[in-house]
């Protein structure tokens, strides 16, 4: 990227300063360096640094969100700035999410309106289909928000909906004498 900036832009060409990069043009602004440790200890609240699995999802605060299948096993970054949560990898924002606290305000009471962005990471093995909505779960909440399952009750009632098997008879212990007799 430095080797751009001191080339010869066409934009700038027909400057009467004899300024034609955008080194040349840009020469009066002046910016610091910021070390790494500095840049963690201000933005360590709103970025977070996480794994993608082989389905493209990351976890954050119990929840599982989609970012993208092509990405698997890869790291990418979570920003988080109030109820807004973009999902990015080099830079790209690859998703983005609304959220709701509970009381606490940390904890997330819901994850809701997942915006994919087209990027150029898409998979290059293309599905047999294309999911709809509803199909595919692109926000998996903790067990504690799921709903409960379609049967209730104990285990002894529907597990007597499933025939028993027969029990087999036990013969009776032959003493050990009689077993190794000649």
């Amino acid at each position: 990227m430095a080797d751009y900036n001191y080339q010869v832009h066409w934009a700038h060409r027909q400057r009467d300063d004899n300024r034609h990069s955008p080194a040349e043009v840009l020469s009066w602004v002046r910016g610091r360096v910021v070390d790494n440790t500095t840049l963690h200890r201000v933005f360590h609240t709103t970025r977070f640094v996480r794994h993608l699995d082989r389905g493209g999802y990351l976890q954050f605060r119990h929840w599982r969100v989609y970012a993208e299948a092509g990405l698997a096993h890869q790291i990418a970054a979570l920003w988080l700035y109030a109820e807004n949560v973009t999902i990015a990898f080099n830079d790209q924002p690859l998703a983005h999410y609304t959220v709701a606290y509970e009381s606490d305000q940390h904890t997330f009471q819901s994850v809701r309106d997942p915006q994919l962005v087209e990027t150029m990471f898409r998979s290059p093995q293309r599905s047999l289909w294309e999911p709809t909505d509803d199909e595919w779960r692109k926000i998996v909440p903790p067990i504690w928000h799921r709903p409960p399952p379609l049967w209730m009750g104990t285990a002894d009632e529907w597990m007597q909906i499933v025939p028993r098997a027969p029990r087999r008879r036990v013969r009776a212990d032959v003493g050990s004498q009689e077993r190794f007799a000649f």
